[in-house]
């Protein structure tokens, strides 16, 4: 239980300490001993001691850009609100645009955390630019981590796991086994299939893989699904993404997708998927991402040089000026300016 003769301030020492990002705990020894100090200081006095500011000489004299998201209040709080809906019981699709490095992934990365609380699985896979001609490999992946996920889980809920998945995939297994091999250390090896026409064996590809996918999205879990670089996609997989997406009898579930608007013609596949899935009642939305102001950047200076806002603003607004405020070119120009001992840490 929580001791109340603890005062505050040595508890949020404590659970600062214990914070799970490394961004926020202490960056060093003498920033937790400033602290420290400052309350034996007080207790001395007083008797007592008073809350106050922690951090206040934390400075970390390596060069460390803060993995914090800055200026995406408002896209975090439209995938935060997608997320909800998904677990209330909603099925939609959301494509997240814009150019490279602005950080369409890192703003997604952050539903990971939100997916803990909710009982959630939240699955991610990428498609590679030089591996186009590899059907499903971004989904494969994705459905991968799952398996990784599911197998750190305690051996009874994941036995329970494993007779949804095979009362609903029936004779079909193998469909799966063989499509995501991992997922055989879950349901074990499976029997051979007929043989079937084209068309049927594709059709009974896509009943499988919906049941199977339909077992994850449940009310006491929901789905995420981030599809990553979609402008590489193969047909296969926008295909399965657009049958999925499009299934009237999957709920509880959120496709993420994101890719490079600049980098798809007019006439690219994903935007007929798109049109599809759309024209199908499935609720579709598009988030494009745009630069940095320098506010935004300014608020990452700050963190990282643990100044005053108004001493970091000049520096914030001459690299929005120089990266045009694309979060991948701040962090490579800042790295420069160290590099080039334009920035120096003065002990």
């Amino acid at each position: 239980g929580i001791n109340p003769n603890v005062p505050v301030p040595v508890s949020d020492i404590i659970m600062k300490l214990l914070s799970k990002s490394a961004d926020d705990r202490y960056q060093n020894g003498f920033g937790l001993a400033a602290d420290l100090r400052e309350c034996l200081k007080q207790f001395q006095l007083t008797g007592q001691i008073k809350p106050f500011a922690l951090g206040g000489q934390d400075v970390s004299p390596r060069f460390l850009i803060p993995h914090v998201l800055v200026g995406r209040e408002k896209e975090r709080y439209m995938l935060l609100e997608a997320v909800e809906r998904a677990s209330q019981g909603q099925k939609e699709v959301l494509m997240i645009t814009g150019e490279a490095g602005i950080g369409k992934t890192s703003l997604v990365s952050e539903l990971s955390k939100t997916l803990i609380g909710k009982q959630g699985y939240f699955i991610s896979g990428k498609f590679d630019q030089f591996r186009t001609n590899v059907p499903l490999s971004a989904i494969i992946q994705a459905f991968r981590g799952l398996v990784l996920q599911l197998l750190t889980q305690d051996p009874q809920p994941l036995d329970a796991l494993k007779e949804k998945l095979l009362a609903a995939l029936g004779p079909n297994g193998k469909i799966i086994t063989d499509t995501i091999p991992d997922m055989a250390l879950i349901l074990g090896d499976q029997p051979d299939i007929p043989d079937l026409p084209p068309e049927e064996k594709h059709n009974r590809f896509m009943l499988c893989f919906k049941n199977f996918v339909g077992v994850f999205a449940q009310a006491n879990h929901p789905l995420v699904i981030f599809l990553d670089d979609l402008q590489w996609a193969d047909e296969a997989s926008l295909h399965l993404l657009e049958r999925l997406a499009t299934d009237r009898d999957l709920r509880h579930i959120l496709f993420i997708g994101a890719y490079r608007e600049t980098e798809c013609s007019l006439d690219h596949p994903l935007f007929r998927v798109i049109q599809t899935i759309t024209a199908s009642g499935t609720e579709l939305n598009t988030l494009c991402l745009k630069s940095l102001d320098p506010e935004a950047v300014n608020i990452l200076l700050r963190s990282m040089l643990n100044c005053p806002a108004e001493v970091s603003l000049p520096l914030a607004r001459i690299v929005r000026e120089k990266t045009k405020g694309n979060p991948f070119f701040v962090h490579q120009f800042l790295k420069t300016l160290h590099d080039e001992r334009h920035i120096q840490f003065d002990s």
